[in-house]
């Protein structure tokens, strides 16, 4: 045990001498012009044609908490996967704003006084945020910023297992999973005894309707269907299933397996892992534009699918290397953020398979069309910017209510 504390406390330390950079830790340094990026998007495009920043695990801001907030060092490093900009989750509000479209949240069932409801975990720990926070944060910049649109992933949290959370006593099924979450889309708060309920906010008109139906999954919507709104890209159980009757088809097919659109290998156990980690990310990226290595086997052979859409989690975490440190790296060891925007902006011949004279080995398509969504921790506002300008612009051709736009907005 003292080996261990050793080396985690090592980590902390490690860990933080990652500095704030325009790839790592610095969300507020995002242009300006984000805070409604998509409006510039015109509605016609489907959503699997965008590039779409977004963070994971995106409210977990704490380990162990004091009452006045403060968190204790090592389980924070643990956990940490985003800044914190608040509580009650106020920092989705910073999120938003610089430009993250894709929201990754981890529920508890929770049994209280009003009912049963969600809270937000990672992992063992609280993030002193509930369900309703998320959507209250999210109702109210959709409101201020109607053409824009949020993809949310949920996934149940809690396995009861050491270093997980658990399910409130009697609930921790995924009967009550799946009803808590109609429960918000029904305006009812469940008593815990069988079906009785008592009136509570309907949460249904913030969500794009067809991915919330709780008996079908959609196909991926243009943009002008969704603007204002709430997309469920898909509701996994704890072990990772996915949940029939919410979400999208791709990348969550109901009961299926998502291994051919999301990348979210999490394993580094440590910092000379970081590397291998950026290579899944970068052989996902190549997956989502059509591009193949053949020193990869399987590659080349591999079926392009241009109207599908790919999720890609640069995230990672072990023993070894806590989020922070697979994020920024140490002063002698690159993080997934930098390597990811030198791709993006073809430097340090990082992804050169995406840019013009690439080597013979490399084939499919061209160039780097879209990013896809990906998943980030730490993200700073250069890389979400990067990200963000790889979207197509231009006129609108069909207004918010299917009407013809012939303007740019």
């Amino acid at each position: 045990m003292t080996t261990l504390a050793i080396t985690t406390s090592s980590l902390v330390l490690s860990a933080g001498t990652a500095s704030a950079n325009d790839h790592y830790s610095s969300i507020e340094s995002a242009a300006a012009s984000n805070v409604d990026w998509m409006s510039r998007v015109p509605g016609d495009v489907t959503l699997d044609k965008l590039s779409v920043p977004g963070t994971h695990d995106s409210l977990a801001l704490c380990g162990i908490s004091g009452e006045d907030g403060s968190c204790e060092a090592i389980t924070t490093s643990i956990t940490k996967t985003q800044e914190n900009h608040g509580y009650s989750a106020e920092t989705l509000t910073t999120q938003l704003t610089a430009g993250i479209r894709a929201l990754d949240i981890r529920v508890r069932v929770d049994k209280g006084e009003a009912g049963v409801s969600f809270t937000v975990h990672h992992g063992a720990f609280y993030q002193r945020a509930n369900f309703a926070d998320v959507l209250t944060k999210v109702r109210a910049f959709l409101a201020a910023h109607p053409r824009e649109t949020i993809l949310l992933h949920l996934k149940a949290e809690c396995t009861g297992e050491a270093g997980s959370c658990s399910d409130a006593g009697g609930y921790g099924n995924d009967e009550w999973r799946r009803k808590t979450l109609r429960s918000y889309l029904e305006g009812k708060a469940y008593t815990g005894n069988g079906d009785e309920s008592n009136p509570a906010t309907n949460w249904s008109s913030l969500f794009w309707a067809p991915s919330v139906t709780g008996d079908s999954q959609a196909d991926t919507p243009k943009l002008s269907e969704t603007r204002g709104k709430i997309v469920l890209a898909g509701y996994r159980g704890v072990r990772g299933g996915i949940y029939s009757g919410y979400g999208l088809k791709v990348p969550y097919p109901g009961g299926g397996s998502n291994d051919e659109w999301v990348q979210d290998d999490y394993q580094v156990s440590d910092v000379s892992s970081i590397d291998d980690k950026w290579e899944k990310v970068r052989t996902h990226l190549r997956r989502t534009n059509g591009v193949w290595d053949l020193t990869r086997p399987g590659e080349k052979e591999h079926v392009h699918q241009p109207d599908s859409m790919y999720v890609n989690y640069t995230s990672g975490t072990g023993s070894g290397a806590h989020p922070f440190t697979v994020a920024g790296g140490t002063p002698t060891v690159t993080g997934v953020n930098e390597f990811l925007i030198q791709c993006l902006r073809g430097s340090s011949d990082r992804c050169p398979e995406f840019y013009p004279g690439r080597d013979e080995k490399f084939g499919g398509q061209p160039s780097m069309t879209r990013t896809g969504v990906i998943m980030m921790d730490f993200p700073g506002g250069g890389l979400i910017d990067e990200i963000v300008e790889r979207n197509p612009t231009g006129p609108d051709p069909v207004d918010d209510n299917g009407r013809t736009f012939r303007g740019p907005r």
